[in-house]
């Protein structure tokens, strides 16, 4: 009967059958291990343990249960986030889990984040925020079917948390608070005066007050973000989190401490779990109980924090760190939470501590138990116990920030590494020690693993992944590291002369203490954590499980029957049992008897060698009762294995094919005639055959290519190309037409149409191949290539409109008769046949200047468009019976466009609107002895001159420069000068012709001139509250300029000062 081969690493052999009727149970603990986030959904408590998974409680923490259905194998917790019924967990490299049902079952929410390490998680319903190990923040907005990075404006440091206030997004990282608008799409930073540099540590919000942590520090804020209240807490240590319960605010810290104030954040006070001097990790108050989670595990508190109690019942989440056993005892060591002891073989245990001062006594690297006295390899240094672990006694205190790693005890001699000083050697059961001189070893750089001695012998695994042995107890040290790979060897054990390591990358074994090191399984390449052997069986604890083995095997057998995790610490054998320390899952036993190594089958295919007639069987063959598979036996002997041998009883000798058949065996055609008497391979199914196994269809009696049974033309001339029914051209007429298909170039011709000698009607000819048959071509010699109508006509042809060009040409179709027409066809409208005006404003800066459209064409209608100052109009549909006018126009340039879109016509025009200026007058000189005075004025082309009350009218071509000269002067003189229009302004001026020195024009605003006296001066200016701004000393005043351009307008007064006398004059700046 065939034998299935099984599967590598699920189901070998007898040790599936021995294995199959038991399973590994969990013992009674150690109760408690690291518990992190908790949240309460309904009635339901949710606890994260860390490498433990999750617990949940449905009793208000009177008992816990495990529960990770539908999370991977040894889930690895770090935040639980939960939003009505909706419950999220980040995992070690596992992205991120949803429960629906409180806790009870977990399903991936990971699309897209499956491999990421998430260590702050949010939710708020539907959308999750999460802070990954790289500071990056991931963002679902569907229960976590899909993920995406939002970072823009995040300088990609540690996240510590979320926050949702006010409709707005904030996250806490190591470079402080950010805010989003826009669900995180964009954030921005928030200033918090006082922040340090090592950004938050936790926040929250609760009854609309923001609260932030950072470096035992606590910022509040009540008014939006707007300021921040700094309240010292903590004594410098983080405020490891914060959470809001029935009015009350709480943070945790470290030794068990928190803070809570019931004054939204103006006054703290400090709590304290007496019980625990770990960190306190988180607080939830439930049913007037409140809840602190430790890497202890939970305590609580009924009285609002005034007692606490230990309550982690159900709760087995310790990382195993050692294990050890005498006669009557089972201890455990734990990363965190010291010893615990066992008399039942963990069906109870009871903690055992070792120092009430000393955290670093409860970190436990190492136990050994030497005829009922303890020792334990510590953080803190190597701790004795001669009562069973009730009293320990300090007998080796390391250096500040060393620690102790490992154990070893043979023939009297107790050994010990301490992390950066090497081996320490007690013969006393650690009353005195003494460190070996490491010589070939550089202590200082060394952190240490594990330690083995046999009598005269030592051997240390360091954190580097090298080994090195003394074969002089410490005196002198050689490097003996498995060469070519990673191997941090994590166990070392002595058995029966030869070396085992239990490494990163396999159990590796030497004969020769190390100078030569080989796989102890030749396919195994699994992190083996700690190992045990009894009875020539080895055990493993691996970080994938449980295995076991023997020599001369090539790979672990799986013993992980029960078990719902895989990462194994430590093993050790008690009492017939196999008791196995987990990370995170505290301590697991089994029978010893229950794993069984299976016998040899070399060729793992299920029948044990001694049975096996066929070694070698190729891997997941089938097998018959001997070991043998198809592929190992040939049962006619034709050299074609059975498994590939589609012929049986082959005739003896015969030749085969690679399918083990000969010819007389195969009819390859099913025609009935066998393959090696048929002359008509691949004869078609069922046809009628001959007695060579020929079928019509395979023959050709004319030989043209067509079988006889389709060839409709017998008789075929030799070599004349057919058809597919057998016939040639010259068998054929095919359009009847009397011209045989191989002379008649037009096939297809109508019934009955006249046919010249090449077999064409007139139906069928196109002379100047423009597309249109001779017999509807209206227009012959058509150029070539030109597009034609239906008649044969191209545009070139035509001129539908019969205005002289052709349609080709012609840009206007339907041009009226007697139209004269330009190149293109359309009307031709002359240059000057549209003209354009301007009409200049009447005042400056004044928007009344126009611009005006005429034309002598009738019976169009125009688009007009005008731009230029700021103007930007269109107008379309304009007759232009009336000239066209736009108005209230101020002076500048503007462009014009005139349009006559019927007949594709359009001209531009530039035009520009010239405004006038404002006048100016300059004093040029003064005659007294003809009593007369010359001008200079521009800004108009004409100027009224009043002279003491007489006017005189001036005229000139331009409003540039000119000259004005006035006589018949008084010896006072007022002078007014103004243009066309009163706006343009007004030059004023008064003089003295009796004054040797004048001074004009004495209205200004800008320069004033002083003329006369050819003696030193001193020129004083004072506004008209007598303010001095301004002295200067002259050497003369032939003809000076006094500059009123920087002051402001009203009334100056002009102190001339000579050694003779003083003179003044008025001057009012404009």
């Amino acid at each position: 009967m065939a034998t299935p081969k099984p599967l590598l690493l699920a189901c070998l052999s007898l040790l599936c059958i021995s294995i199959s009727y038991s399973q590994w149970t969990q013992s009674a603990g150690p109760e408690g291990g690291y518990t992190n986030d908790i949240v309460k959904v309904d009635n339901t408590l949710i606890v994260s343990a860390g490498g433990g998974g999750v617990y949940i409680s449905t009793n208000n923490g009177a008992s816990w249960e495990p529960s990770n259905e539908g999370l991977p194998l040894h889930p690895h917790v770090y935040r639980i986030a939960s939003h009505g019924d909706n419950v999220y967990i980040s995992l070690y490299q596992g992205g991120v889990y949803r429960s629906v049902d409180k806790g009870s079952t977990w399903s991936p929410a990971n699309n897209g984040a499956d491999r990421l390490t998430f260590y702050s998680l949010f939710t708020n319903g539907q959308e999750i925020y999460a802070g990954s190990a790289d500071g990056k923040l991931y963002y679902s907005a569907d229960y976590g079917a899909n993920w995406s990075e939002k970072n823009n404006g995040l300088p990609g440091n540690s996240i510590s948390g979320f926050v949702s206030y006010n409709s707005k997004m904030y996250v806490g990282t190591a470079d402080g608070l950010f805010e989003s608008v826009d669900n995180g799409n964009i954030w921005n930073a928030i200033n918090i005066p006082g922040l340090s540099p090592n950004g938050i540590q936790s926040m929250t919000e609760y009854n609309g007050v923001f609260y932030v942590t950072n470096d035992g520090q606590m910022f509040v804020s009540n008014d939006n973000l707007a300021s921040w209240i700094l309240t010292p807490l903590g004594g410098g240590s983080t405020l490891t989190n914060l959470a809001g319960y029935e009015g009350v605010v709480y943070t945790t810290n470290s030794f068990g401490r928190y803070y809570y104030s019931s004054d939204n954040g103006v006054n703290w006070t400090m709590g304290q779990n007496t019980q625990t001097d770990s960190s306190a990790n988180n607080i939830l108050l439930s049913n007037d109980k409140l809840f602190m989670l430790t890497s202890e595990g939970v305590f609580e508190s009924v009285d609002y924090g005034s007692t606490w109690a230990f309550n982690s019942k159900g709760i087995k989440a310790h990382n195993i760190s050692a294990l050890a056993a005498n006669d009557t005892y089972l201890f455990t060591g734990t990363s965190e939470n010291g010893i615990f002891r066992s008399s039942d073989n963990g069906a109870t245990w009871t903690p055992i501590g070792i120092s009430s001062t000393d955290l670093n006594s409860k970190s436990i690297n190492d136990i050994i138990v030497i005829d009922n006295t303890i020792f334990a390899a510590t953080s803190a240094g190597i701790y004795m116990s001669n009562d069973i672990g009730d009293n320990w006694v300090i007998k080796l205190e390391p250096d500040l920030n060393l620690s102790t790693a490992a154990l070893d005890y043979d023939n009297g001699v107790l050994a010990t590494t301490m992390n950066g000083k090497g081996v320490y050697l007690s013969n006393d059961l650690g009353e005195t020690w003494t460190l070996s001189p490491m010589e070939g070893i550089d202590p200082s750089q060394m952190g240490y693993e594990n330690i083995l001695i046999r009598d005269q012998v030592i051997i240390v695994s360091t954190a580097n992944a090298e080994l090195f042995i003394s074969t002089d107890l410490g005196q002198a040290w050689s490097n003996i590291s498995i060469p070519n790979d990673y191997y941090l060897t994590q166990d070392l054990e002595f058995i029966e002369n030869r070396i085992y390591a239990a490494t990163a990358r396999g159990l590796m074994a030497s004969d020769d203490l190390g100078i030569i090191w080989y796989r102890f399984l030749a396919q195994d390449y699994t992190s083996v954590q700690d190992i045990i052997v009894k009875d020539n069986i080895i055990y493993g604890a691996t970080a994938y499980g449980i295995f076991a083995s023997e020599a001369g095997r090539e790979w672990w057998y799986p013993a992980m029957d029960g078990m719902k995790i895989d990462y194994m610490t430590e093993i050790i054998i008690k009492d017939d049992k196999l008791f196995l320390g987990t990370y995170g899952s505290s301590v697991w036993s089994r029978p010893l008897s229950e794993i069984v190594v299976p016998p040899l089958d070399d060729d793992n295919d299920g029948v044990i060698n001694e049975d096996d007639l066929c070694p070698g069987t190729p891997w997941g063959s089938e097998v018959d009762s001997n070991g043998c598979a198809a592929s190992q036996l040939d049962d006619d002997k034709d050299g074609v294995a059975n498994d590939l041998d589609l012929c049986a009883n082959t005739p003896v000798e015969a030749e085969v094919n690679s399918n083990g058949c000969s010819a007389s065996q195969l009819d390859d055609d099913n025609d009935g005639v066998t393959n090696n008497l048929d002359l008509c391979a691949d004869t078609p199914l069922d046809a009628e055959v001959d007695s060579n196994g020929c079928a019509t269809s395979q023959l050709d009696d004319d030989n043209d290519g067509v079988t006889n049974d389709l060839d409709l033309c017998a008789d075929t001339p030799l070599d004349a190309e057919v058809d597919s029914n057998g016939c040639a051209a010259s068998q054929l007429d095919d359009d009847n037409d009397g011209i045989t298909n191989d002379l008649d170039l037009c096939a297809d011709t109508p019934a009955d149409a006249e046919v010249d000698s090449n077999g064409c009607a007139a139906s069928q000819l196109d002379d100047d191949n423009d597309g249109i048959t001779n017999d509807l071509d209206l227009c012959a010699d058509t150029r070539v290539d030109a597009e034609v109508d239906s008649n044969g006509c191209a545009t070139s042809q035509l001129d539908d409109d019969n205005d002289g060009v052709t349609n080709d040409l012609d840009l206007c179709l339907n041009t009226s008769p007697g139209i004269t027409v330009n190149s293109n066809g359309c009307d031709f409208i002359a240059m000057n046949a549209i003209r354009i005006y301007s009409e200049t404003p009447s005042c400056p800066n004044v928007a009344n200047g126009s611009i005006e459209i005429a034309t002598s064409l009738i019976g169009y209608n125009f688009d007009i468009a005008v731009s230029g100052e700021g103007i930007n109009e269109n107008y379309t549909g304009i007759n232009l019976y009336e000239n066209y006018k736009f108005e209230n126009l101020a002076a500048g340039t503007y462009e014009i466009t005139v349009a006559i879109p019927s007949i594709l016509h359009e001209q531009y025009f530039g035009i520009t609107i010239n405004g006038p200026s404002s006048i100016s007058g300059k004093l040029q000189g003064i005659d007294s002895k003809t009593q007369s005075a010359k001008y200079i004025v521009s800004g108009s082309t004409e100027y009224t001159v009043d002279i003491n009350g007489i006017q005189k009218n001036y005229i000139f071509n331009s409003n540039e420069e000119n000259e004005i000269e006035v006589h018949n002067l008084k010896m006072s003189n007022e002078i007014h000068i103004s243009g066309i229009n009163d706006c343009q302004g007004k030059v004023m001026d008064t003089f003295s012709l009796e004054e040797d020195i004048l001074v004009y024009p004495t209205l200004t605003s800008g320069q004033v001139y002083i003329f006369g006296g050819f003696q030193p001066a001193e020129i004083r200016l004072y506004n008209s509250v007598g303010q001095l701004v301004f002295i200067e000393n002259w050497n003369n005043m032939s003809e000076s300029v006094l500059h009123f351009d920087n002051y402001t307008s009203g009334l100056y007064i002009v102190h001339i000062i000579t050694e003779e006398d003083t003179k003044t004059f008025k001057i009012i700046k404009q």
